[in-house]
């Protein structure tokens, strides 16, 4: 479920369901931390504009400033977590190994619309590890037999 969402923008309420579908699979913050910031997020978007004019040559200067500031709770006293981590199997089957997934926790807001999404780090590693395992695994319960990992010569 995880993989097949990397990159994929949610809205605040399909991040929600998203978080409380999984909520078993958190370990940094804890599920509930995560689904409280998915709750109760809030943008406050601000946005400065100053133009001058010179009369005498009739050069113009425009600048234009955006900032948009995150927070949770209803007070945004609540930090956002930029980082999250996830404890999950790579192989799907009965008592698979849990392995354990960094994510970056990412928004935006674009024209009046929040965007929430995350973003697994470096995935491919985790599952080079438990493909080691896996091999390690099949290796010594084949004591005398060779395990070839590649095409034979």
């Amino acid at each position: 479920m995880w993989s097949s969402r990397n990159k994929q923008e949610f809205t605040q309420e399909q991040f929600a369901y998203f978080i409380e579908d999984q909520i078993a699979d958190f370990r940094e913050p804890t599920g509930a931390k995560m689904l409280e910031t998915a709750l109760n997020f809030r943008v406050k978007q601000g946005i400065h504009f100053k133009s001058g004019m010179r009369l005498q040559d009739g050069t113009v200067q425009f600048e234009y400033s955006e900032q948009n500031e995150g927070a949770v709770g209803t007070q945004g006293k609540l930090s956002i977590p930029e980082l999250f981590r996830i404890d999950i199997p790579v192989w799907e089957g009965l008592g698979q190994k849990k392995y354990q997934f960094e994510a970056r926790f990412r928004w935006k807001l674009s024209g009046g619309n929040l965007a929430l999404r995350y973003e697994l780090i470096r995935p491919h590693k985790v599952i080079e590890q438990a493909f080691k395992d896996v091999l390690d695994g099949i290796t010594a319960k084949l004591k005398d037999v060779p395990v070839i990992f590649g095409k034979p010569e």
